[in-house]
């Protein structure tokens, strides 16, 4: 996991000024000697010509006189509605309160005084130009491009048993597989994590090992650099955290330690896929607040199971109120086990799941320590959870976060 540490101010700009006065279009120059990364693209003589040459030259930055042709405050407000994008300098004869109010209301994003030093103008650049390197940041990324939003994508069921660890990490493996982004794999189990089987993993910290609630700083994210040493690579090009210690003397993170790896992991990774208990999702302060796909999970061997399943079918859709995110999985199904697809539909209230197949293979993969997409990949099972991965790829691409 690598940090987005913010880099040096880059200086790099065009420039656009708007000023009659000689002497301060001689200063500005001055001010870019020995700044090659600096580019005076045109002077303009009045708002019109001002105006037409930031259409023209899409400058990063135009300087303005607030004399310039009788009003520079009016022509801010033209230069922000013909391209927002430009940030405006205002170079105003004295600094005050009402001043800075004003010219902010016309759209100027820093005001200097005609008397300006070198560097200050310098610096001025340096605040805007910065800016601009947040715009092709990872998080501006993350706000404004679909194809790499990050997706939570949540695996729950209403009891132990229900196949959720299995389907989280073959799913998982599945995503990491496709090459569409890192994908991570969050165990969240509270007592015994049986990804560490599946995967055979030996991870040298858990999140409840490396935070605890007490040392959190306010709503800040994870420490990365704390949270890469509970990272394990697996051979599946996956990533896994697992949250509970294999030290049962150490207590399971709490929800506020979970919500925060989830933040954080987000920074990272395309695809998180957790694997989470029923109680991280409900109460009154979730550690999973939100998310973009959650796979419930029901089987077929207990009645009892699949009206806790409705259950908690309606305790969740009530909470989030999103339920066109939510699937119904219906794992180790079998034709000859008694209940028809009809009579699930009708337990469940619902009439669209997917249907994992009662499937030896799972069981044999997991005796080795091997995701059985891989191992077995062309077993029932194995194809039905390929299939699932592709539709939510497939779904990924137009999706906005959740």
């Amino acid at each position: 996991m690598t940090r987005n540490d913010p880099e040096s101010v880059c200086r790099r700009a065009r420039v656009v000024v708007a000023s009659e006065s000689r002497e301060t279009v001689a200063r500005i120059r001055e001010a870019f000697t020995g700044c090659p990364d600096v580019q005076m693209v045109g002077v303009a003589s009045d708002s019109i010509e001002a105006a037409q040459m930031t259409a023209a030259t899409q400058p990063d930055i135009v300087v303005v006189d607030s004399k310039f042709d009788g009003d520079g405050l009016h022509l801010c407000g033209v230069l922000n509605r013909i391209a927002p994008h430009v940030k405006v300098i205002l170079l105003v004869s004295g600094i005050n309160e009402d001043v800075v109010i004003e010219a902010a209301r016309a759209g100027a994003r820093e005001v200097l005084e005609y008397s300006f030093e070198p560097q200050a103008f310098l610096d001025s650049l340096g605040r805007l130009t910065s800016v601009e390197m947040q715009s092709i940041s990872r998080d501006y990324e993350l706000a404004v491009s679909p194809e790499h939003f990050p997706r939570v994508i949540v695996v729950t069921g209403a009891k132990g048993g229900a196949g959720t660890t299995s389907l989280a990490t073959n799913l998982a493996v599945c995503l990491s597989a496709s090459n569409t982004g890192k994908t991570v794999l969050l165990d969240c189990s509270p007592t015994f994590p049986d990804t560490r089987n599946l995967l055979d993993l030996n991870p040298p910290l858990s999140l409840a090992d490396a935070f605890q609630e007490s040392e959190l700083v306010a709503d800040q994210m994870l420490d990365p650099d704390m949270l890469e040493q509970c990272i394990v690579h697996t051979c599946a090009q996956l990533d896994v955290v697992i949250s509970t210690s294999s030290n049962l003397l150490v207590p399971p993170p709490t929800a506020r330690v979970v919500s925060r790896a989830i933040r954080t992991l987000k920074r990272f990774y395309r695809y998180v896929v957790i694997d989470s208990p029923p109680s991280l999702l409900l109460g009154r302060e979730p550690a999973i607040p939100s998310f973009w796909r959650l796979l419930v999970m029901a089987n077929t061997n207990e009645v009892a199971l699949l009206q806790n399943t409705k259950r908690l079918l309606q305790r969740i859709t009530a909470d989030y109120q999103i339920d066109g995110s939510i699937t119904v999985v219906v794992n180790r199904f079998s034709k000859g086990g008694g209940f028809a697809v009809k009579d699930i539909q009708n337990a469940l209230g619902i009439q669209t799941m997917i249907m994992i197949p009662d499937d030896a293979s799972v069981g044999k993969a997991c005796n080795i320590g091997k995701p059985a997409v891989m191992e077995y990949p062309r077993a029932p099972a194995s194809r039905a959870v390929l299939q699932l991965s592709e539709e939510i790829l497939e779904a990924a691409k137009y999706a906005a976060t959740g």
